[in-house]
């Protein structure tokens, strides 16, 4: 099951515009977990994230998390030329804990 349940709308009205720009300019990082590593697991895809702390509407510190999903054949691109910046990133979803 993909993470990141949240819209980028969603975010928006929970934290605001800031804290999706912040994120966006995040670097990603693979997670791990557990049927999202790719290839070298037999997966179909890998799972990256990146987070960090912001303010919702009530002046409360969340952490918002993005989650970005590549497939094998990306991850291969990623080996070969060592950079992730031919790859088109896209954020499947978002996290606010």
């Amino acid at each position: 099951m993909l993470k990141g349940d949240l819209s980028k709308e969603e975010v928006v009205g929970l934290v605001g515009e800031s804290a999706i720009e912040a994120i966006e300019r995040e670097n990603c990082e693979p997670t791990g977990r557990v049927g999202y590593n790719g290839k070298s697991r037999n997966d179909q895809l890998c799972e990256w994230s990146a987070s960090i702390s912001c303010k919702d509407n009530n002046d409360i510190e969340r952490t918002l998390t993005a989650y970005y999903y590549t497939t094998n054949e990306e991850d291969e691109i990623i080996n070969e030329t060592g950079d992730g910046g031919s790859i088109d990133w896209e954020i499947e979803g978002y996290e606010l804990d």
